[in-house]
């Protein structure tokens, strides 16, 4: 089942959009009312460097809320990662992550590397772009970080796909029926 789905899919084959690398992460919020097990993320991407990127499950305060850790601390703040090299041109990319998570907010973050710092986070070594060119949800809420900090941006981030698969890992147990009389 889809836990988010920021956009529906526009045309795949496309090779502009924002670009992802290590001083441009990409995020998408998520809220889970009931534990889940996460099976895949991914979403509309391609590549322009034929190299890796990264894709991150990381918890949130809040529904609206950043990630309380610097954007270059995202290794020892993940609590999972995948690595991954998307298509060129553009397409729609799943890639498989295995992660329980309890109910509460979260965010799934994409990056890549920098190389003129040598800073390659969960051993990224290619930068990326995600197209702009799908159908946002109403409900999508988006987010960027660059090299000191992260900033909310619905705007300017509007159109770009983002997907995380899963399940629940235990049904909602259904509510006992109670005798009490309303009168």
């Amino acid at each position: 089942m889809r836990i988010l789905e920021s956009a529906v899919l526009g045309y795949t084959g496309q090779a502009l959009g924002v670009t992802i690398w290590g001083q441009q992460y990409l995020g998408s919020r998520f809220h889970l009312s009931y534990a889940s097990n996460v099976t895949a993320v991914g979403g509309h991407l391609a590549n322009d460097s034929d190299q890796s990127l990264f894709a991150a499950i990381i918890r949130l305060a809040s529904p609206l809320g950043l990630p309380a850790f610097p954007p270059r601390a995202i290794e020892s703040s993940a609590l999972a990662h995948a690595l991954f090299t998307p298509p060129r041109p553009s397409g729609d990319v799943l890639i498989p992550l295995t992660v329980a998570l309890d109910a509460g907010d979260y965010a799934l973050v994409f990056g890549g590397a920098d190389s003129a710092v040598n800073f390659f986070p969960f051993g990224a070594q290619g930068t990326g772009v995600m197209p702009l060119n799908n159908s946002t949800f109403p409900t999508s809420s988006y987010f960027f970080g660059d090299a000191v900090q992260w900033t909310s941006d619905d705007n300017s981030l509007a159109g770009a796909r983002f997907v995380v698969e899963g399940n629940l890992s235990a049904a909602p147990a259904p509510t006992a029926p109670t005798r009490l009389r309303m009168s």
